[in-house]
């Protein structure tokens, strides 16, 4: 299929870099500004890159919070009647509470215990979600959402490992990194030297200061961008993998390197579920 060409588009964008000083950087205008120059379905495409807002945005309705992201695509007034407005949710969400309220009545779900429900519903969410996008035909969100799975797959496996918690049902997806992540006991369960996202993230995974090991790891998933557009130049996998960037720089302006490492010790020291560090980025 032939891709839309966004010569001007692409040429007038801002460089990005990583360590740059990026304080000027807001985010939602950047998005805003690239979807009204993008045309046809690659709206569609680019707004996929911000549907994990709206996870976020479900999983802190299901659990009572009182956190809500204005950067999904649902509307906060949708939420005030879940049942009658399932229309207005992408497909995937209205599959997903139309289950869970065949499943479970809704004061047996408001009283649930929050680290069962982030054992359960929020994996099912989840792998509705990674379905949802695998769907599009488009190689570099197919790549871009498989990594990121992968990525945090990995990751919530280190963590509960080092909470002495199970690891089978935090993961995602079904395949055979998951197998061995749940039956390997070795320290790079048994993946190195066989999954390169494995190799790359076992040096990280083993720096001692929190700080810098959350940056390393952004820094990861912004080289996977690079290595993923190499031969991607105006089209609209390169307008998502800008935005991805922006986006990565956007976390990382809001984010004070001292509060910061208390943060995400506090993160490591709680138990999975009760502390939510995306939130902490947004409190900065």
């Amino acid at each position: 299929m032939i891709q839309n060409q966004y010569y001007y588009l692409v040429a007038g964008l801002p460089e990005l870099f990583f360590e740059a000083d990026n304080r000027k950087l807001d985010f939602v205008s950047i998005r805003d500004w690239l979807k009204q120059n993008l045309e046809g379905n690659d709206l569609e495409l680019i707004d996929t890159l911000s549907l994990h807002y709206d996870n976020d945005n479900v999983l802190s309705f299901i659990n009572n919070r009182n956190t809500f992201s204005e950067r999904g695509l649902v509307p906060r007034d949708v939420y005030d009647d879940v049942k009658s407005n399932l229309k207005q949710f992408p497909s995937y969400i209205a599959d997903f509470f139309t289950e869970l309220y065949t499943e479970r009545d809704e004061e047996v779900l408001a009283n649930e215990d929050e680290e069962e429900l982030q054992k359960s519903v929020e994996v099912g969410l989840y792998n509705r979600f990674y379905d949802y996008v695998a769907s599009y035909n488009n190689e570099f969100l197919q790549k871009w959402f498989c990594f990121d799975r992968q990525l945090r797959n990995i990751l919530a496996a280190t963590n509960a490992r080092k909470l002495g918690k199970e690891v089978a049902p935090i993961l995602v997806g079904n395949d055979s990194i998951n197998v061995a992540l749940s039956h390997s006991q070795a320290l790079d369960f048994g993946m190195r030297g066989e999954l390169p996202l494995m190799d790359k993230l076992m040096p990280i995974l083993e720096i001692s200061n929190l700080f810098e090991r959350e940056k390393k790891i952004d820094m990861l998933r912004w080289d996977f961008i690079d290595e993923a557009n190499i031969f991607n130049y105006f089209n609209i996998d390169k307008v998502m993998g800008y935005l991805l960037k922006a986006e990565i720089i956007d976390r990382w302006v809001k984010f004070d390197p001292v509060l910061g490492d208390a943060l995400l010790k506090k993160y490591f020291n709680e138990l999975k579920g009760t502390f939510d560090l995306n939130a902490a980025f947004e409190e900065q």
